[in-house]
């Protein structure tokens, strides 16, 4: 946070992350970190806010998926929160909106218009939403690529079906306990008895 800390007048005054964070993993956590050090105000997007809705997303199939969406707005809401308070981020610093990446011309009703959308590059699906947003006039900066990621939210929510206690590591403390708390592996259960796939 020293940037952040030391010479607020050169940062953006909006920016942005999103992501589904079905559940916040520890690269998301670093991804909103190394963002709150570029900008003033961080607006945090939850993508498939509604994870009831029926929008498709042809080129990340698996992000329509029930067992792929377990956790609802406020629950996403609630962890970020938690792990950015205990990290010693104050409210003024960031807010938490939905991000409809999957119906851009909407994306103004809930971020400022002159905000930095901050993005990573993991997959082509990256690609495609830094194209998709730069054509709905938004300004964007990738903070960096990582093709070999070692954290996926898919992983994740199979280490926690099969009940391997290894997702413990690959979330922050404070994420992992609302995890628990929401009994998130039962979801995973009930999900994957429907005829779900991860």
């Amino acid at each position: 946070m020293k940037n952040a800390l030391s010479d607020r007048h050169s940062l953006h005054p909006n920016g942005a992350v999103h992501g589904r964070f079905q559940p916040l993993h520890n690269e998301h956590t670093k991804y909103i970190m190394g963002a709150l050090e570029r900008c003033r105000t961080l607006w945090i997007g939850l993508a498939r806010h509604n994870i009831r809705d029926s929008i498709s997303c042809a080129s990340a199939k698996h992000r329509e998926e029930k067992i792929s969406n377990p956790l609802s707005f406020i629950e996403r809401y609630l962890i970020i929160e938690a792990v950015l308070l205990s990290e010693g981020i104050h409210h003024d610093r960031f807010r938490i909106v939905p991000f409809p990446i999957d119906e851009p011309d909407l994306m103004i009703d809930y971020i400022p218009v002159d905000t930095v959308c901050f993005t990573t590059i993991v997959d082509d699906w990256n690609r495609l939403k830094i194209d998709s947003l730069r054509k709905h006039g938004f300004n964007v900066e990738s903070l960096w690529e990582n093709l070999s990621h070692v954290c996926s939210g898919k992983r994740i929510r199979e280490y926690i079906l099969k009940d391997d206690l290894i997702w413990q590591t690959l979330v922050h403390p404070e994420a992992a306990k609302m995890i628990v708390q929401y009994n998130l592996r039962q979801r995973l259960i009930d999900l994957s008895k429907d005829g779900n796939v991860l």
